[in-house]
């Protein structure tokens, strides 16, 4: 009677904004399943920056606001190149890593196209980022892109340690698409289409748990290591995301490289999460140039535990000039950043 008491107590702070019981993080994970984000959106704690303008029915959300002329939702600086105008192009997609904590002119894609060209590369960087996605949703985005230009040069993937886990998730701040592989390799997209009202959306979503009482006193905060994880099969699902990359990639005769990014947290400590990336990668024969190299020496030389590199949980200005430079190099090392010139003669 006592603890069905406590129950109901609970549900009917529930009702009320200012309510302590209105904490998402009593009863689930960011990273762990959905209910996380259900019950961010049901109490909108969360999720109001979620703008109707940016949603998108397949990808889930956009960089910016849908319009008849930008129906991808896109930031000027890849609307004024993401077009077929005979130019190369390097397809920089990721998450909100591939910005940065940065102004617009200091985010990867910027100072890449900018360094290139001082090295005699002609080629146009698009900047293909959208804050919260994961490796599914780059995937999708990269399908929508790629048919866009008629010289494609080089595919960029940008993926952090919570890439891992976003593709396995149906909510992340707002509905988004899941993917699911056959045996046969084949792919079909699931949890579409996206919802137009976030409001509807999340009023008819209901966590999985039954009791709020007892899901916080067995909430663990550190679930990433419990059992109901399922780090075997985000896995699987990774390692098929990879694969479908891969194979895209390969027959539009575009070279794929991943670019591996870390919070400053996992670039200390970099958890299994980190390490698929970086094993898997290498197990199907994809490059990936691993940010945590340059930017740890960085700190090794300035005397530094490298956070001067991050703000807000994301490379700052300097950080991004620290990757920048030395993504530059390992691309003129790989031979995928070439010359006006050398293009033309070969």
């Amino acid at each position: 009677m006592r603890l069905l008491l406590t129950e109901l107590g609970v549900r009917f702070s529930l009702l009320f904004p200012g309510s302590p019981w209105r904490d998402p993080n009593l009863y689930a994970h960011q990273l762990v399943g959905d209910d996380f984000w259900i019950l961010a959106g049901r109490w909108d704690s969360y999720t109001r920056k979620v703008d109707p303008a940016r949603i998108h029915p397949r990808l889930g959300w956009t960089q910016g606001p849908l319009t008849t002329d930008n129906p991808l939702g896109l930031v000027r600086w890849t609307c004024q190149r993401l077009r077929r105008d005979g130019r190369r192009k390097i397809l920089f997609l990721g998450d909100s890593y591939v910005a940065g904590q940065a102004r617009e002119d200091h985010w990867l894609p910027q100072l890449l196209e900018e360094r290139l060209r001082k090295s005699d590369v002609d080629v146009d960087v698009l900047h293909l980022g959208v804050g919260g996605y994961g490796a599914d949703q780059m995937h999708l985005l990269l399908r929508e892109t790629m048919p866009l230009v008629d010289r494609p040069e080089l595919v960029l993937m940008g993926v952090m340690t919570f890439s891992f886990d976003r593709a396995a998730q149906r909510v992340r701040s707002y509905q988004k698409p899941v993917l699911a592989f056959g045996a046969d390799g084949s792919m079909r997209v699931t949890n579409v289409p996206i919802w137009r009202s976030p409001k509807l959306y999340f009023a008819l979503q209901r966590p999985s748990f039954a009791s709020y009482v007892a899901r916080a006193r067995r909430h663990d905060p550190h679930a990433l290591e419990a059992s109901h994880y399922e780090f075997a099969a985000k896995t699987g699902l990774n390692r098929a995301i990879i694969a479908a990359n891969r194979q895209f990639a390969a027959k539009h005769g575009v070279p794929l490289v991943y670019v591996l990014f870390r919070d400053h947290v996992q670039l200390h400590r970099p958890d299994r999460r980190d390490r698929f990336w970086v094993e898997e990668l290498a197990a199907q024969g994809v490059t990936a140039f691993d940010t945590a190299a340059p930017l740890l020496e960085y700190a090794r030389e300035h005397g530094t535990d490298g956070s001067e590199l991050y703000a807000n949980g994301h490379l700052n200005e300097r950080g991004n000039a620290v990757v920048t430079a030395a993504l530059t190099i390992e691309l003129e090392r790989l031979g995928l950043a070439r010359t006006h010139r050398a293009k033309v003669l070969r």
